[in-house]
């Protein structure tokens, strides 16, 4: 037997991509997709020593880590993970409440590998696969001898939107808030932009991670109130609908001190062959060649605004990038790509 472990049913980035590579990879594999919630003793108990586990790891998947630990305590040994913050299993691998400690575990996780806790798990793993080169890299600079592969963030082909962009001209910032995401940066642009066009719109989607993003993002609102709308946490069916109204997705990432996750704000843009603007970061060079399938944020806004209004005078410019990208995550994304998973 076979199963897949992840919560599908909460709002994280790895909850939808649980659901993509599920349907496009997994379930022809034979796997079935449970809740970390039913691995338990009296569970496990009842399979075979055979059985084949496939865990989706990211920061704040707590219940998929508890999982994993109970599996690899019952000594089962054909165990599956993806990791999506890498180099981590969890960041931090401890779960606390409480800002102070959180940080304490943080620290502890970064200087101190967790007392060996997180090699331990990768080492009783026989499979370790993470979705971007750059993360790979980091898994094997802070634990050596551990194997990891890459594999691409999988899109299903019926999400790739047919259609490049043809009129559209709004902005969208679309993700979790909080500071590391640069939404003041994005606003400050789009209030730029709109004194030139004054039509240009901005939607901003997504909601605050923790207390610190919340009194941030009430501080945004209260500075930027023009052509700008505040929509929170948006379903997927209405996601849609709001990307169907912009050409241009800002996202001014700052470079992440612990972790190195493949944004799935920027693959979620491409995937509807929006223009992505943002900071060659993180893993996001190996998604966006800037001035062919994306921009990177220049110096200046005053340079940034240069650029957009090129994107505005010249709309084939909108339409031809807007093609390149879709052909882009066509090839970068195809199934075929995952044979190897077992």
């Amino acid at each position: 037997m076979k199963y897949y472990i992840c919560e599908t049913a909460s709002s994280s980035g790895v909850a939808r991509y649980a659901e993509e590579f599920y349907e496009g990879v997994l379930r022809e594999k034979g796997y079935v997709l449970i809740s970390p919630a039913s691995i338990r003793q009296d569970f496990l108990n009842s399979c075979h020593p055979d059985t084949r586990f496939f865990v989706e790891l990211g920061a704040g998947q707590y219940a998929e880590k508890r999982a994993l630990l109970l599996i690899q305590k019952k000594r089962f040994s054909r165990i599956s993970v993806t990791l999506h913050d890498p180099p981590f299993v969890n960041f931090p691998f401890f779960e606390v409440k409480g800002r102070w400690l959180d940080r304490l575990s943080r620290a502890i996780d970064w200087y101190f590998s967790t007392f060996g806790m997180t090699r331990a798990v990768l080492e009783n793993c026989e499979a370790i696969y993470v979705l971007s080169q750059r993360g790979r890299q980091l898994l094997h600079r802070r634990f050596g001898g551990v194997d990891a592969r890459y594999i691409p963030h999988v899109i299903l082909p019926d999400n790739v939107w047919r259609s490049p962009l043809a009129e559209e001209k709004n902005i969208m910032f679309f993700g979790f808030v909080g500071r590391g995401k640069g939404l003041d940066y994005a606003l400050r642009l789009h209030s730029l932009i709109a004194r030139r066009f004054p039509t240009v719109e901005m939607h901003v989607v997504g909601s605050a991670v923790d207390a610190s993003g919340r009194l941030y993002l009430e501080r945004l609102k209260r500075c930027f109130k023009d052509k700008v709308h505040y929509h929170g946490y948006v379903p997927e069916a209405r996601l849609d609908e709001l990307f169907a109204e912009v050409a241009h997705v800002f996202l001014p990432f700052k470079e992440y001190r612990y972790i190195c996750p493949a944004s799935g704000s920027v693959i979620n843009s491409m995937r509807r062959g929006r223009i992505v603007w943002t900071n060659p970061v993180n893993s996001v060079p190996e998604l966006i060649e800037d001035g062919t399938n994306g921009i990177f944020f220049r110096k200046s806004l005053e340079e940034n605004l240069r650029v957009f209004e090129q994107f505005m005078e010249t709309p084939h410019l909108v339409a031809e990038m807007s093609q390149r990208i879709l052909t882009d995550v066509s090839e970068k994304f195809d199934g075929r790509l995952y044979l190897h998973v077992e």
